[in-house]
């Protein structure tokens, strides 16, 4: 019986710490800063946390990032060279 509560600790302590590490790649990919985040996921709830993420949506400048990748994207260009006119103006990449 001993051992069944200990396997049962052990699978609930690999979901908390999964949980932490997903909302921590998913705060990184939403152009959040992963540090804060996973520090909020340590000491809160990673549960409410990924909702919290999810509610707020993407950063303005990831969306930008983002745009200026998908525009290079389609016009077959190489996503280097986007990434590289990321310092001009968005309207400027995507008219040129």
């Amino acid at each position: 019986m001993a051992g069944l509560v200990s396997l049962l600790w052990i699978g609930i302590l690999f979901i908390y710490v999964w949980l932490i590490v997903a909302s921590n790649q998913y705060a990184k990919r939403m152009g959040y800063s992963n540090v804060g985040y996973l520090f909020l996921a340590i000491f809160g709830t990673p549960v409410i946390l990924l909702l919290v993420i999810y509610m707020q949506g993407e950063t303005d400048e990831h969306r930008k990032k983002r745009i200026i990748e998908e525009e290079a994207w389609r016009r077959g260009e190489n996503i280097e060279v986007a990434k590289e006119e990321q310092g001009k103006d968005i309207t400027d990449v995507l008219l040129s």
